[in-house]
């Protein structure tokens, strides 16, 4: 019997984040003829039994076939379709294929999946800085699988009460955040060609099947939940628009705030925030500010105060919270979920870094000040702005600075084309510089020792560059990416 196309390279499906290789395995002769590339196959790794996926078949008449471990069997056949669509989320992130099946795609891929053509045409349109749910409603159409994604258990019963209220009627919302109800959402998705549903924002990595249709609602697009918090925290946002380049869909994004990646930013965006109940403590240290405002706080209800360290650095978060300790102030820190008190304390807030503004940090801190507003709460703002900083958040200059911001992350990243990575060693390396195009040293303020290196990725360069191979060699496990 020939011994060519004997050798299957399989990316193990694991929670390993840390290497990109490819292991090389023997296919036995009862499977010669029934194994191809992107067959989900049973394997030993590791002294375990292991799912993988095959990337390639090679060709080899060596005898050394008999020392090479061998694949136990075929479990599931992928669409290349669907491959490259997970390939391409993870060359994004710089992140191992098996690592990102077996976080994200696990269930998916141990069952065969239809992968129907239409359609093969989409949209996208984006709503922002206004009540979003007459839009939502509107856009909704009786004839199309509609799937709202909501960022939490919370906001899709308010979706639901809202949607049934207006006279639509919902085919199911999803109430707990369990695999079983999640497989049932799916099953009851994949066998309906029209309706409403309303999801959790995880399930936008799963694929929808189906023979219409599909019109993917994104609301509140600018939670935090709808970044991952496992790493490489995956932009749930961004994977739906990688998804989009493979299955096909109308797509639409619902916000209260700007989001520079999916916004063009129409002038006639109003921004209103009420600054008659908040009060600034400015002064020319930090220290004199928080003085300033322990003093003038020394008799308001301990237990009345929430404080917001979100929008400072880390090292002045730690001055403020040590100072606070020292009082009868018990220190609570502020989360979207806290209820209202009667006072909120911000903290030097910033929402640029090097003069450029940071999109996300702004449309949290706008989303705070709404928040704010709708308790009805008093704000006292600790900081050595001489100005007050709010009044500065008027529609021209947002607009001004989020121009500014697109044309520098257009050009160095981070944006939907391209990914950030930072990586801190200990010394500067001159291996490492010349092997890949780096932008630093930068010395840490806090360890003078440790030097700050940053590489923009583009996703063509993630294909043709092993990012993995090559940055291991250099502390790859403290990577960070932006």
């Amino acid at each position: 019997m020939s011994l060519e196309n004997r050798i299957a390279d399989i990316a193990v499906i694991g929670p390993g984040r840390f290497s990109n290789v490819k292991y090389s395995y023997a296919i036995p002769d009862k499977l010669l003829n029934k194994i191809n590339i992107y067959d989900v196959v049973e394997i030993p790794f590791r002294k375990k039994i292991v799912t993988g996926l095959i990337i390639n078949i090679k060709n080899n008449k060596s005898n050394s076939l008999k020392y090479i471990k061998q694949v136990n069997k075929k479990i599931a056949t992928i669409d290349p379709k669907y491959i490259k669509y997970i390939n391409d989320i993870s060359n994004r992130y710089i992140n191992p294929l098996g690592h990102t099946l077996y976080q994200y795609f696990r269930d998916d891929i141990l069952e065969d999946i239809n992968f129907n053509t239409f359609p093969t045409t989409s949209k996208n349109d984006y709503t922002c800085l206004k009540d979003c749910s007459d839009v939502l409603i509107t856009n909704i159409n009786n004839s199309d699988l509609n799937i709202i994604f909501a960022p939490s258990l919370n906001s899709i019963a308010d979706l639901n009460q809202l949607l049934t209220k207006r006279g639509l009627n919902v085919s199911y919302y999803q109430k707990s955040g369990g695999n079983i109800e999640k497989k049932l959402l799916m099953k009851l998705i994949n066998e309906e060609d029209r309706g409403i549903f309303i999801a959790l924002n995880t399930l936008i990595f799963n694929h929808i099947n189906t023979k219409s249709m599909v019109s993917n609602h994104y609301w509140d697009c600018n939670n935090t939940k709808y970044t991952e918090q496992r790493m490489p925290n995956f932009n749930l946002l961004n994977v739906a628009y990688i998804k989009n380049k493979y299955f096909k869909s109308n797509n639409y994004y619902y916000s209260e705030f700007p989001n520079l990646a999916y916004s063009n930013y129409p002038s006639a965006f109003e921004i209103k925030i009420n600054t008659s109940k908040i009060k600034y403590f400015p002064e020319t240290t930090i220290q004199n500010s928080i003085q300033s405002f322990i003093q003038y706080t020394k008799d308001k209800e301990p237990n009345g105060i929430i404080y917001n360290t979100n929008f400072c650095s880390k090292n002045i978060a730690e001055i403020f919270i040590k100072e606070i300790n020292k009082t009868k102030h018990t220190y609570e820190s502020y989360k979207e979920s806290s209820s209202a008190k009667q006072l909120h304390v911000l903290l030097e807030p910033t929402i640029s870094k090097n003069r450029i503004i940071n999109s996300d940090q702004l449309s949290k801190l706008i989303r705070y000040l709404y928040n704010l507003q709708s308790f009805d709460t008093d704000l006292h703002i600790i900081t050595t702005n001489n100005q007050p900083f709010l009044n500065k958040l008027n529609i021209n200059n947002v607009s001004k600075w989020l121009k500014d911001e697109l044309i520098y992350r257009n050009k160095y990243g981070p944006s939907l084309n391209t990914k950030v990575i930072e990586l801190k060693l200990d010394s500067t390396n001159d291996n490492l510089l010349n092997e890949i195009d780096l932008q630093g040293p930068l010395i840490n303020e806090e360890n003078d020792t440790e030097y700050i290196y940053q590489h923009t990725v583009t996703a063509e360069m993630a294909n043709n560059t092993n990012y993995f191979d090559l940055l291991k060699k250099y502390n790859y496990r403290f990577i960070n990416y932006l």
